[in-house]
């Protein structure tokens, strides 16, 4: 598991037990839009982005960099409907890309939200 994994799993973990709202304050945004991207896996979470969740919540340098205890697991089942997703995905054909996406985009927006085209 790379290094990224790792902090978005810990970030999951972080956020079912403080909430998003706390996070998002405690990071300093007015609302909660980056911190449901990155927990939905949208957003990137690079080294910055680690440093400044470790800041905000008072945590040692480097802990989201590391997996932990309460960070949840991939379940064998979820992996494999994800890699059936990315199979199908293959199998779309050149001239409906565009339309995939925008299905795939207005799936995975916040409710009430539109999905950026």
């Amino acid at each position: 598991m790379d290094v990224i994994e790792k902090r978005k799993r810990n970030f999951c973990a972080l956020c079912d037990k403080h909430s998003r709202g706390t996070i998002a304050q405690k990071m300093g945004y007015s609302d909660t839009n980056y911190v449901n991207q990155l927990y939905k896996g949208h957003g990137s979470f690079g080294g910055k982005t680690a440093r400044k969740v470790e800041s905000a919540l008072n945590l040692p340098l480097g802990w989201m960099d590391e997996l932990h205890a309460d960070a949840p697991d991939e379940s064998d089942e979820h992996r494999a409907r994800r890699e059936s997703l990315r199979r199908l995905l293959e199998l779309v054909p050149e001239e409906n890309i565009d339309a995939a996406e925008t299905v795939l985009r207005a799936l995975t927006a916040a409710p009430g939200k539109q999905a950026n085209q």
